[in-house]
């Protein structure tokens, strides 16, 4: 919203095409679970209640014609898809808040799980396009004053291998094979990939630092 813009305007890179929205806050509640502290009302504010009895009987009374109907079911289009969307919106959040709880709690980013955004739109009976759509252009505060983009909370696989992989080989120098590096990030941290998933992490890292 154009109140979220100025009163929270993104610390972002400057250079993306779309400057991103901050929705809001991740925060930390009593009980030690995370829920977010919403800065635009519009998201705040939950989902429409469309009540199509008195909507029928309205209808009725008011003797409406059929343009006067066709806008009718227009507008009521238009609220059942604002709704289909802050549905997709609000179930997504309240997903991450959970599975990413141990990356609020240390700002680990090798703590954060990995989030199959096709798996999360299968299960919400969405087109993941849908969701990137939803998505896009939006980011939270984490607890700690640090703006992160929403979908950067839904890392594939292999980012968060990476993740893993570059701080166990900083904390161990001593040369590790793949395979048991492999062995490592599944008694550690429950991810569980092939020995050649690991060499291919591996060679991009060292072209990474090389590069550095």
């Amino acid at each position: 919203s154009l109140q979220a813009e100025f009163y929270h305007p993104s610390t972002l890179n400057a250079s993306m095409k779309v400057k991103p929205t901050v929705v809001g806050q991740v925060v930390k509640n009593e009980d030690g679970n995370y829920s977010i502290a919403f800065f635009s009302p519009h998201l705040a504010r939950g989902m429409y209640d469309i009540d199509r009895g008195a909507l029928q009987r309205w209808q009725k009374n008011k003797k409406l014609d059929r343009n006067a109907s066709a806008r009718l079911r227009r507008y009521v289009g238009l609220l059942e898809l604002a709704n289909m969307k802050q549905g997709a919106f609000w179930r997504v959040l309240d997903h991450l808040l959970k599975v990413q709880k141990p990356y609020f709690e240390t700002k680990d980013l090798s703590r954060m799980l990995a989030v199959s955004l096709r798996k999360v739109a299968a299960e919400l009976q969405f087109a993941p396009s849908t969701l990137s759509r939803v998505f896009a252009s939006k980011s939270v505060m984490m607890p700690w004053g640090h703006e992160m983009l929403i979908l950067d909370l839904m890392p594939g696989q292999r980012r968060v291998v990476l993740e893993i992989l570059d701080r166990m080989l900083a904390a161990n120098p001593d040369h590790l094979t793949d395979a048991a590096l492999a062995k490592r990030v599944a008694e550690e941290h429950n991810v569980h990939v092939s020995r050649r998933t690991i060499t291919a992490c591996r060679h991009y890292l060292d072209h990474l630092h090389r590069k550095a």
